[in-house]
């Protein structure tokens, strides 16, 4: 591997690597990590930790969420770079793809979560998705990508989470019903739903639109990990400066949460941002120092697959889950009905984990046949 990752016929299988993993643990987090943690006489804490967003504090489930938006950013160097000059201008097309791959992630957004398929207008969410925040992450960092100044990107990153955050602490409560971002959200909701429609005064304590700074900061965190990786330095340079960046985020978002700030994930906190970003980093570059320095390649097919095609594993395990879902209590059903509640559930969350992977497996066969044509 050359130092120079900017070589079209190269690809960084760390990154493809880090997403498919991202995706395993939330296809399989519920449906097989659960009942083998209580088959396992796992404590609810521990259960909890590894499956269930708390409101307050860090559980391992909470990464999965600013993981996904962070390496969307972390390809946007590899999708929007062609598509500019030599002089790093948009060429022609840059912002057709961008608004297009916006609307495409918008739509399926509001599919997998904000009831749209109900076509029913008192249930549809607007704004209530991932894939939605990762399309707002992708049009702030498409539009610093094309500042000319790496000083200027840099400070654009920077100034997004402390204006939020001072924002934030300014309001000066944290509460579920009362922070700042929720507050702003509700009165948002207010008034673009009908006063009739449950979106009106949504009992959820995550935030959307108070939130989109932060999200803009998780893709452009993923944005600078790839322009790290894919600059002229030396490898272990690169994974010293990566490995850098990582900690300096992570010791800044500990710092935060000692001086006072919590850490809460369904508001996106400065503190909290900036450890899962942090830790996000470091993972990037232990896996980019093994897989990509080292050469450590062989046995990550199944994480590659998932990484390569990321959009149709979520989709297809979330929105349209039933298909998997009934294959498997057809393929299995009977044999697992033969065991305990917590054996059954294990038995048939693997078998849907199974059919799910046999699926995308055809799927990115399919794409690949399509473009060899």
């Amino acid at each position: 591997m050359s130092d120079n990752a900017n070589s079209p016929k190269e690809r960084l299988m760390s990154l493809d690597v880090l997403r498919g993993l991202d995706m395993i643990y939330l296809m399989v987090s519920v449906s097989v990590m659960r009942p083998m943690l209580k088959l396992c006489g796992a404590s609810e804490g521990t259960v909890s930790f590894w499956t269930r967003h708390p409101w307050e504090g860090f559980s391992a489930y909470d990464i999965i969420m600013p993981m996904f938006i962070f390496m969307c950013g972390a390809a946007i160097p590899f999708a929007l770079g062609r598509r500019m000059d030599g002089e790093g201008r948009p060429a022609k097309g840059f912002w057709r793809h961008v608004w297009s791959r916006f609307v495409l992630l918008w739509i399926l957004g509001m599919a997998a979560q904000g009831s749209l398929l109900t076509f029913d207008p008192d249930s549809i969410s607007i704004f209530s998705n991932t894939l939605q925040t990762i399309a707002a992450g992708y049009v702030i960092t498409a539009a610093v990508m094309l500042a000319k100044r790496r000083l200027t990107r840099c400070a654009v990153t920077i100034a997004l989470p402390v204006l939020y955050g001072v924002a934030m602490a300014a309001w000066g409560d944290y509460g579920e019903n009362t922070n700042l971002a929720v507050v702003i959200d509700r009165h948002i909701c207010a008034a673009i739903y009908p006063a009739s429609s449950k979106w009106a005064n949504p009992t959820t304590t995550y935030t959307w639109f108070a939130t989109i700074p932060m999200f803009g900061f998780m893709s452009l965190c993923g944005f600078h990990a790839t322009n790290i990786i894919r600059s002229a330095a030396g490898k272990w340079r690169k994974v010293a400066v990566l490995g850098g960046f990582g900690l300096a985020m992570l010791a800044m978002g500990l710092v935060a949460e000692w001086c006072g700030v919590p850490c809460i994930k369904h508001v996106f906190s400065f503190s909290f941002t900036l450890q899962a970003m942090g830790l996000c980093v470091l993972m990037l570059d232990a896996l980019y120092a093994l897989i990509d320095v080292l050469g450590f390649r062989r046995g990550w097919w199944l994480a590659v697959l998932f990484g390569q095609v990321s959009l149709a594993s979520y989709m297809m395990g979330g929105t349209f889950s039933a298909a998997p879902k009934a294959f498997a209590e057809k393929l299995v059903g009977g044999l697992a009905a033969k065991f305990p509640d917590d054996v059954r559930a294990l038995v048939l969350g693997l078998a849907t984990f199974a059919t799910l992977s046999y699926i995308l497996f055809v799927w990115r066969r399919f794409k690949q046949a399509s473009k060899s044509r």
